[in-house]
């Protein structure tokens, strides 16, 4: 089965309620269930950075809806390529919110910051492994 993945950043509009939060995470997860989706999601004050992956159909669906949704501003693509196996594999949606020192670490997470290199696009990939691997995602989903 060929596999896509995609990471991005993106910033909402409008600070989001810890409930926001909370359904938006729950939404995503019966969605990507039902998708074959699975992935990472990164929060910060009003920053999100998110790992998606899947088949490449509905990866493209996926990014496509992400892309119209009203809530959010000056998304950053960071790595859009073909995988061979999944990152989050038991995962419909992991869940991290993270410090703010934590999230300046990652390229692309600042706003101003849009020219993604390839060194960045590593660096993003092995910051989101380190957040998924060590304590702090919530339940599985």
């Amino acid at each position: 089965m060929s596999l896509r993945q995609i990471i991005y950043t993106s910033h909402a509009l409008v600070p989001m309620e810890q409930d926001e939060l909370v359904d938006l995470l729950e939404q995503s997860r019966r969605d990507n269930a039902a998708a074959g989706i699975t992935g990472l999601l990164l929060h910060a004050d009003r920053s999100f950075m998110q790992t998606i992956e899947g088949a490449p159909a509905a990866i493209e669906a996926l990014y496509a809806k992400i892309r119209r949704d009203p809530r959010h501003s000056g998304l950053i693509l960071i790595c859009d390529e073909p995988v061979a196996q999944r990152s989050y594999g038991d995962w419909s949606m992991a869940f991290r919110e993270i410090a703010r020192h934590e999230a300046a670490q990652i390229a692309g997470f600042r706003r101003e910051q849009a020219d993604i290199s390839p060194a960045d696009r590593d660096l993003a990939r092995k910051l989101m492994h380190t957040f998924f691997h060590n304590a702090g995602l919530t339940r599985r989903g």
